[in-house]
């Protein structure tokens, strides 16, 4: 078999396992892990994670909300795609989608004893290649809460968007 043919029935098992319905193992030696099951589809994902650092507290009372306000960002989203874009008589026509979803206020609320905060937050991960590239934006829920034993930061309602894609239509979070 040539290289070539190898490499494509290589790359379509591995997209095939992706679609896969079976639990991956690994997710059971990750502590604070919460997993749904989409009924419907029969997928597992990740509903929520939960940290816990152990430990006196540090810093006076205004330490966990300024901690959180300068470490979570909660940047508006731009969703691009150009799935309709084309070549025509030899020019480019960029038919692209956009359109800008989240941003906001980071800290939604904060205890009167300041040692509960929660907060909304968004990151990005680049999940493509120089071929296709893909950056997909991850909006969130944190919860952090200090006590006299340490600090627990609860991440939950987790939403995955592709921000940006050359081959798919974007429809938001």
């Amino acid at each position: 078999m040539s290289k070539v043919l190898k490499c494509v029935v290589l790359g379509a098992a591995v997209l095939l396992a992706g679609c896969s319905t079976k639990r991956i193992a690994e997710l059971d030696s990750y502590p604070g892990l919460q997993l749904a099951k989409n009924e419907k589809w029969g997928y597992e994902y990740i509903e929520g994670v939960t940290y816990n650092y152990l430990g006196t507290q540090k810093g006076g009372k205004d330490a966990l909300p300024v901690c959180v306000a300068q470490n979570v960002h909660n940047k508006s989203v731009t969703l691009r795609g150009a799935q309709g874009s084309t070549f025509f008589g030899g020019a480019f026509l960029n038919t692209s989608q956009t359109s800008v979803v989240g941003g906001g206020n980071v800290i939604s609320y904060v205890s009167d004893d300041r040692n509960t905060v929660i907060a909304d937050g968004t990151t990005f991960i680049d999940i493509g290649n120089v071929l296709a590239p893909n950056k997909d934006a991850i909006t969130f829920r944190l919860t952090a809460k200090r006590g006299q034993s340490g600090t627990s930061l609860a991440f939950s309602n987790l939403e995955r968007a592709i921000s940006e894609s050359v081959k798919l239509a974007i429809t938001g979070f």
